[in-house]
């Protein structure tokens, strides 16, 4: 799901590029080696996203993915774009530089052309964008939830101007029963267990002891945080702002077993949470939008 250099060339690098105002630090130098090192089942939304990449094979297609904390998703489309006679295109925009960072690696040591693009996309005006800048698939994994309730209509309103008429979104998000608050923080189900697997895993690959236990204490603490912002969100409320921004939802898939690592060792209670798949269509016009 995730190479090995990636992950571990995100625990070096966040510390040289995360800001300390956007806090994500400990989720960035974590992250993919807990991906890496825990149980894993496949990506969510994996065969829908395989199926969107392949749909664009008159090689004039563009992608655009918003938001990668890891590489799984990129390497994922870059795996289906290269099986084709004619590669769509690929673009990346990510708020960190340490994501940014590693998401160039991964494409340089594949020899992948991939355009990563640094910036915020609740702001598009902002952005260093190609020209034109309409895309054919906008994929969004996991990320709404991330971004403060305040800014998500103008995220929503901005993959929408970045969207050709009739193109595709797929955007996959954990959901909660109700928008009032999301449920538990991300401590494991049972974190001795969790800590164990992460050792054994760092020691089979000879990781030195020293920065085996800077990787054991940042985790702990990755699990305490709370990373989700507010308002919770539920089906509803992803469906009224994919709406407004101009997005018809077409299908929402559920997924169903929400156990997939690191997810499988961080999570202790999911009884009101949920993760779906949302995909919609960019529709031909909008009123006070187009």
């Amino acid at each position: 799901m995730i190479d090995e250099a990636d992950a571990f060339a995100a625990w070096e690098l966040a510390p040289v590029h995360c800001l300390a105002e956007h806090g994500c630090l400990d989720y960035h130098r974590v992250w993919g080696l807990l991906r890496l090192l825990l149980p894993a089942k496949p990506l969510f939304g994996e065969d829908t996203i395989v199926q969107g990449v392949r749909s664009l094979s008159s090689g004039n297609g563009r992608i655009l993915l918003c938001g990668a904390a890891d590489t799984a998703v990129l390497k994922l489309i870059l795996e289906v774009g290269e099986a084709m006679d004619c590669a769509p295109m690929v673009d990346v925009i990510e708020r960190c530089a340490s994501a940014c960072e590693v998401l160039r690696l991964h494409a340089a040591r594949r020899g992948s052309k991939v355009n990563i693009i640094q910036g915020d996309f609740s702001d598009a005006a902002q952005l260093s964008l190609p020209s034109p800048t309409t895309y054919d698939l906008v994929i969004a994994h996991n990320i709404l939830g991330l971004i403060p309730g305040e800014f998500r209509q103008a995220v929503c309103a901005n993959w929408a101007s970045l969207s050709a008429r009739g193109s595709t979104l797929l955007l996959v998000q954990t959901l909660c029963a109700s928008d009032v608050a999301w449920l538990d923080r991300n401590r494991p189900r049972d974190v001795d267990s969790a800590l164990a697997t992460l050792l054994n895993g760092l020691r089979s690959r000879d990781v030195s002891e020293q920065r085996t236990n800077d990787i054991l204490t940042t985790a702990q603490r990755f699990w305490q945080a709370t990373w989700r912002q507010s308002p919770a969100l539920t089906e509803a409320s992803v469906k009224s702002l994919l709406s407004t921004a101009g997005f018809s939802t077409t299908q929402v898939h559920y997924d169903a077993c929400l156990e997939r690592g690191p997810s499988s060792a961080s999570i202790t209670t999911r009884s009101g949470h949920s993760r779906a798949l949302f995909m919609a269509v960019r529709r031909r016009h909008v009123a006070g939008v187009d």
